[in-house]
């Protein structure tokens, strides 16, 4: 005997199934809402204040209080965690009207964390600069380079995404090429502070070893890791888990979606009074992916 054939959620007829949809959206919501929770909380953790001593700095408490690695780690699993979810939920189209409305929220967030932490590094470049403390030619090239490095991140960090969001410009292709260019960035900004005798380097007055192994090589690394092969292998695992899997109660569909299911299911429209047996009877529904099925 073959097993029916599998129903989708979202391919009903040309309409969507309301009840599966409902839930599905909430589950949605739910994952943006942690993501994002996620990077502001990380952002709240760097202070506006600038720090005491002989050279003013801008560094998350992260690393103050946990040490330079953890605060690495910690910029890991914030970047990951947002460059997964939209590999989970669109791994193939991130100019999709679906895939727009998540992905502009996120975006808000992630300016409005970003430029909170430009400012704290700005403003303690500027105590630095203020006290005095880089006399030297060396000394003076750095603090232009930190200014730089500032300027970058808020232009290819903040407006670049916006302009391409606002064009709908926006594609996976993009959004590597835009990582891979700021860890090039970065790592040209580290390089040139160390020839001129720096020993602490940005983002968050980290020493060379850490400087190295945390901003540019975790936008690099994610630039490599999240490929079309391997955000199709996460979607299909987050499928796979029951992530897009509804149960939808048969009191909760509406007539016409009942004889959409069933007829498409190949069991035959329901009779008259008999389209509702039991009001605990559910069907179980299945979305592939957000913006095209996995599975053709």
């Amino acid at each position: 005997m073959q097993p029916p054939p599998r129903l989708d959620a979202l391919d009903v007829g040309e309409e969507r199934l309301r009840p599966a949809q409902n839930a599905l959206t909430w589950r949605k919501q739910v994952a943006l809402g942690a993501v994002t929770a996620l990077s502001a909380a990380y952002a709240a953790t760097w202070s506006l204040i600038p720090a005491e001593g002989e050279f003013s700095v801008a560094a998350s408490a992260v690393a103050t209080e946990l040490g330079d690695y953890a605060n690495n780690l910690m910029q890991l699993v914030c970047h990951f965690s947002m460059i997964g979810f939209l590999a989970t939920m669109f791994p193939s189209d991130l100019d999709s009207a679906e895939a727009r409305r998540y992905l502009g929220p996120l975006l808000v967030v992630s300016n409005i964390a970003d430029t909170y932490v430009v400012v704290g590094a700005v403003l303690a470049y500027n105590a630095s600069r203020s006290e005095g403390a880089r006399t030297s030619r060396d000394e003076r090239v750095c603090l232009y380079i930190c200014y730089f490095v500032c300027a970058f991140k808020f232009l290819w960090g903040n407006v670049y995404p916006t302009w391409a969001f606002l064009s709908r410009r926006t594609s996976w292709a993009r959004l590597r090429q835009g990582m891979s260019v700021d860890a090039a960035v970065f790592w040209c900004a580290i390089t040139a502070l160390w020839c001129h005798g720096e020993t602490r380097y940005p983002p968050g007055d980290a020493p060379l070893h850490v400087a190295i192994v945390g901003r540019p090589l975790i936008a690099l690394l994610a630039a490599a890791v999240f490929g079309l092969e391997n955000r199709t292998r996460l979607a299909a695992g987050f499928a796979a888990a029951g992530f897009f899997h509804v149960r939808v109660p048969l009191s909760e569909m509406r007539h016409h979606e009942m004889r959409k299911v069933l007829g498409r299911s190949g069991f035959g429209a329901p009779i008259a009074s008999g389209n509702v047996a039991s009001s605990s009877a559910t069907l179980t529904e299945t979305e592939s992916a957000v913006d095209g099925p996995l599975y053709k």
